[in-house]
């Protein structure tokens, strides 16, 4: 599955754009291309628990198996997280 592609992520587009299915695809499209532009990988290491992403930003494991927990691991992350 695509990330982000799930039936209720997509309800959710939809509606933030009122209903307006251009306008929904046009945010989705946007969404994906900020994801893709991330090294959501990098971050994840930086800021949290480890997890395993694609370039793209979708999980590569399965969401079921591993949850995200705050945890700085960087000097840079922990006064993030302070702040």
């Amino acid at each position: 599955v695509e990330p982000l592609a799930d039936p209720l992520t997509l309800l959710r587009f939809y509606r933030a754009r009122n209903r307006n299915i251009d306008a929904a695809a046009e945010m989705y499209k946007n969404t994906m291309a900020w994801r893709s532009s991330y090294s959501i990988q990098e971050l994840m290491d930086a800021f949290g628990t480890e997890g395993h992403y694609a370039t793209d930003g979708g999980r590569v494991t399965d969401p079921i198996d591993w949850t995200w927990v705050p945890h700085p691991n960087t000097l840079e992350a922990e006064l993030a997280y302070r702040h």
